[in-house]
């Protein structure tokens, strides 16, 4: 059985026949020209700072999970983890205006402006910059409808994401959030 890559049918062998996605870019603070201040990160007017930061993390990697926009400022001002007081802080200084929605598995998802879960693209990264776990299920579904889903028994569906996603091997709980992405994308 083969694969359709965009428009491109190829066996499912190695090498496969990829499509080329976008690149998911990790924030970068220091060259956005925010410079994060540890020490000061619980006064009040220092929550400008956390603010745009938040704002950067949306724009830059969003569709982006709450607790990894969380995890991006804790880290960028040297906190080990992000408490309660932490995640308060860098959600409360999210805009309003930001889209907000819930993801199959419960998580909140951020997104930036122009971008729904209608038009989302899947972005490709490494798995050191991002897991599986921390894309949004609606990126799953956008990457799942770059295969030829009619043509493709789920087998054959689960390798050609497995590849796309750069996995060595699909394990559960991301099997089984895979192959929800197969079938969201192949109902509609």
């Amino acid at each position: 059985m083969g694969a359709r890559y965009a428009g491109v049918v190829a066996p499912l062998v190695d090498p496969p026949v990829t499509v080329v996605h976008p690149v998911y870019v990790v924030s970068d603070f220091g060259r956005s020209g925010i410079r994060p201040a540890g020490a000061l990160f619980y006064e009040p007017a220092y929550q400008t700072v956390v603010r745009q930061m938040a704002a950067l993390v949306i724009a830059t990697e969003g569709p982006v999970f709450d607790d990894v926009l969380v995890r991006r400022v804790a880290e960028a001002h040297g906190f080990g983890r992000a408490g309660a007081v932490i995640r308060q802080a860098v959600l409360g200084a999210v805009d309003r205006s930001v889209l907000r929605t819930i993801d199959s598995d419960g998580r909140t998802v951020f997104w930036p402006a122009g971008t729904t879960p209608r038009t989302v693209v899947y972005r490709r990264a490494s798995r050191t910059d991002r897991k599986v776990a921390d894309i949004p299920f609606e990126e799953l579904v956008a990457l799942a409808r770059t295969l030829d889903l009619d043509n493709l028994f789920d087998p054959d569906a689960l390798e050609g994401m497995r590849r796309e996603l750069e996995l060595e091997r699909l394990q559960d709980p991301t099997r089984s959030r895979v192959m929800r992405a197969v079938n969201m994308a192949r109902t509609g």
